[in-house]
């Protein structure tokens, strides 16, 4: 059993440096913080954030901080008693405390927050930060224990889960066009749904971050931990994340109909831009 654990605690390395941790904690704050940019980019209107920021993405930053919460924390306490990856568990606790305060702020779209919510996520705070330090200070949970074994299983099967979550967005916009959600310009008149004029920049936004953000944790999990089954989770998230990002991107930057309209409008409105200047200059020449 001795040799066993030397021989496991060569795999694991000093790790990352600072600046590459620092550059990993940016990535994923970012990637929180977005429910927030999208609010204030759409005018601070909450159905419009549905449209943009949708309920899978939700879904799938709060499955992907969970299984990679658990996972870190299983694993934290490596062989000869070295800590492995407390950055990913430190980076990932303060992540799913922000999540639990966007929770909180995607329940009061309205803008008022009832007592209940605000007690159980509160109480949900507490929970966690007393759980985080009992496993991480006192070292309750061993990666050799079975609970911790079964928590890493789960913990990788529900990370590719949460790659698989905006496949099905993709389905209705792409796959089945005939039953996708109404366009803005589709709806009733009074309809509360603004129309995004920035949507296209924050699709490609929210898509490349994600994908980049996977694609990091990845190579940190590769570098870090010695765990078959997560290293597969996550090359399996790397590559369903890239290729959603690539189709939601090409999805949202193809044409859309009424742009030519759009683009006569903005003429009308803006007869001597550069642009037209510039035509008529060919023109006459």
């Amino acid at each position: 059993m001795a040799n066993h654990e030397g021989a496991k605690a060569t795999k694991e390395k000093d790790g990352f440096n600072p600046p590459i941790i620092l550059l990993g904690g940016w990535l994923s704050e970012l990637t929180y913080l977005t429910p927030y940019m999208v609010h204030w980019s759409t005018g601070s209107n909450p159905n419009a954030l549905k449209t943009v920021y949708t309920n899978a993405d939700f879904m799938s930053a709060g499955i992907a901080t969970l299984a990679w919460l658990s996972f870190s924390l299983c694993q934290l306490h490596g062989a000869n008693g070295k800590i492995v990856g407390a950055p990913a568990a430190i980076i990932y606790s303060i992540g799913l405390m922000i999540y639990f305060v966007t929770l909180v702020f995607k329940w009061s779209s309205n803008g008022v927050v009832t007592d209940v919510v605000c007690h159980t996520s509160m109480l949900t705070l507490v929970a966690i930060v007393i759980l985080l330090l009992v496993v991480g200070v006192h070292g309750a949970l061993k990666r050799e224990h079975k609970i911790a074994k079964i928590i890493s299983a789960l913990a990788a099967l529900a990370l590719v889960v949460s790659s698989l979550l905006p496949y099905g967005d993709l389905r209705k916009r792409c796959i089945r066009p005939d039953q996708a959600p109404a366009t803005p310009d589709q709806e009733a008149p009074n309809a509360q749904v603004p129309r995004v004029r920035n949507k296209r920049k924050l699709v490609v936004y929210i898509r490349s971050l994600d994908a980049g953000s996977r694609l990091y944790w990845a190579v940190y999990c590769i570098y870090h931990y010695d765990h078959t089954y997560f290293w597969i989770a996550n090359i399996a998230s790397v590559i369903l994340s890239w290729i959603a990002a690539s189709i939601s991107i090409s999805e949202a930057l193809r044409p859309a109909v009424g742009d030519d309209k759009a683009e006569a409008a903005r003429e009308e409105l803006f007869p001597g831009s550069i642009v037209s200047l510039m035509i008529e200059l060919e023109f006459r020449r």
